[in-house]
């Protein structure tokens, strides 16, 4: 476990220079239309048994934007980079702000909103298993 943590917070420091370096292209302007918007940042091979790849990810939200009955494909660590989620799982509501993390599990269900005022960010890394 530790060595995914420390494989997440490299990956974190790396990305945020990325954002902080980094223009925007044409093809992210016109992504920006979608209310909801999902990139794979970069694709890697982690190093751990039965993990094929691991993806650094970006997930968008503008606000009042909601996506409902998500299947989550695959065991992800989450972190806010700005704004705020709103999950639920099941009965259970939980408000995700900038500088939090959390783990989902592989197959968990959810539904995810921005109930905010501005665009919220969430970047993140999933272990694709080998099939």
């Amino acid at each position: 476990m530790r060595r995914i943590w420390t494989v997440a917070a490299v990956f974190m420091l790396a990305s945020s220079l990325g954002v902080m370096l980094g223009g925007t292209s044409l093809a992210q302007e016109k992504a920006k239309k979608d209310p909801v918007r999902f990139t794979v940042v970069n694709t890697f091979e982690p190093g751990f048994p039965g993990i094929e790849k691991a993806q650094l990810i970006q997930f968008e939200m503008d606000p009042g934007a909601a996506v409902k009955d998500i299947k989550v494909g695959s065991t992800e660590i989450l972190w806010v980079t700005k704004g705020a989620f709103t999950y639920k799982y099941g009965d259970k509501v939980a408000e995700k702000k900038t500088g939090e993390s959390w783990l989902h599990q592989e197959g968990i269900v959810l539904d995810v909103s921005n109930k905010g005022k501005g665009v919220a960010i969430l970047r993140g890394i999933q272990f694709l298993k080998k099939k």
